[in-house]
């Protein structure tokens, strides 16, 4: 792991510095963005404020932090809000959301929300990786996320047994959810050629860019991550955008095309930088989420 940090630093030590202004961008849009009562989007605000919140935390952003910690926490405070409104769709990223969030920050009430969320989320649990990918590695980060709070660390163990029965290694995402969970993973010459196609392919999904880029990265795959991020570097710089369907309005899908570059960099190639001066730790933590 050593060499993986040292590595990535020599990647990013040259252009740290010049992209930090652009790789801050996506991150003051959505200050600037934000709707009054603290969400993102119009339609899809629920799943929309969810991206942004975790876009915030995974850049080390949180509602302590000088520059976004209000928008962070306007935004928290709308999604513990609408607990009884999350639909099936948006649940898993709602969930995944709401505990990164208190992964970086801890809360009696979100504590408590998870709880009350466990026996929905458990319900909704699909194991059709294979044609729903992206579905099953949303529900694996939201049930990693979760299970790192040790607030119950045995309300998934079902969720590990049935994992550890699958043997298909023709998924990425399977694979990547094996290693997070620190399984055994096996990777044949033919998926390695997949990984650099799809490193190479600009018309990929954000979902399926973040399954591949944390995937190289816990593999510490040098020349593949320098291969992914110079592909990522094209979508923050704004060259390439991820295009979403119409579920979403106008609104949202603009709002998603700056956004979600970040999020797929920075869940990339996690602690490629500390948090800066703009993070400023309090005791009170959550409390300032009045």
């Amino acid at each position: 792991m050593g060499k993986l940090f040292i590595c990535l630093s020599l990647l990013t030590l040259n252009s740290c510095h010049a992209k930090k202004n652009e790789d801050l961008k996506a991150l003051d849009y959505l200050r600037q963005n934000q709707n009054i009562d603290g969400s993102w989007g119009d339609k899809n605000k629920i799943h929309c404020t969810s991206v942004a919140i975790l876009t915030y935390f995974i850049s080390f952003e949180t509602p302590s932090s000088k520059e976004f910690g209000k928008s962070v926490s306007q935004g928290l405070n709308f999604l513990i809000a609408q607990e009884e409104k999350v639909t099936q769709e948006d649940l898993q990223l709602y969930f995944w959301s709401i505990s990164e969030a208190y992964g970086f920050i801890g809360s009696v009430e979100i504590a408590a929300l998870m709880k009350r969320q466990v026996p929905k989320f458990k319900t909704s649990i699909s194991w059709d990786f294979k044609n729903e990918p992206q579905k099953f590695f949303i529900q694996n980060q939201a049930l990693h996320a979760f299970r790192k709070s040790f607030i119950d660390i045995e309300a998934f163990e079902p969720f590990l047994t049935k994992l550890d029965q699958l043997t298909d290694y023709d998924s990425l995402a399977i694979l990547l959810t094996k290693r997070q969970w620190k399984k055994r993973t096996k990777l044949n010459e033919t998926f390695e050629e997949k990984i650099i196609e799809n490193s190479q392919n600009l018309s990929t999904s954000y979902l399926d860019d973040m399954i591949l880029g944390r995937y190289i990265f816990l593999e510490s795959f040098h020349e593949y991550a320098k291969l992914f991020q110079e592909k990522m570097e094209s979508y923050i710089n704004g060259q390439n955008k991820y295009t979403f369907d119409d579920r979403y309005t106008p609104l949202e899908k603009k709002l998603l095309e700056k956004t979600t570059p970040k999020l797929v960099y920075e869940f990339s190639f996690p602690m490629r930088y500390l948090p800066t001066s703009r993070t400023t730790q309090t005791e009170e933590g959550l409390n300032l989420v009045k």
